[in-house]
């Protein structure tokens, strides 16, 4: 999936379908680490990646995302 500029996770997330439970149980984490990361906060790299795989987006179009503070 192409990530657009103005992209958040939280919308890639609903665009994918699925629930903040679904993406967390598919990337392997809490449901509390996929809020905290569509909110913008403090997540690992490992997270971001493994929420990347789930969403079909490279992990650094993600980051870049979280960077931007486009994440919420």
């Amino acid at each position: 999936m192409k990530v657009q500029k103005n992209s958040t996770i939280s919308g890639l997330r609903e665009l994918a379908g699925l629930t903040q439970l679904e993406l967390a149980q598919q990337a392997g984490v809490s449901r509390d680490t996929v809020i905290q990361a569509e909110l913008g906060r403090n997540v690992t790299l490992f997270t971001l990646k493994s929420i990347a795989v789930v969403l079909n987006v490279s992990a650094p179009d993600l980051l870049s995302i979280f960077s931007e503070g486009g994440s919420k």
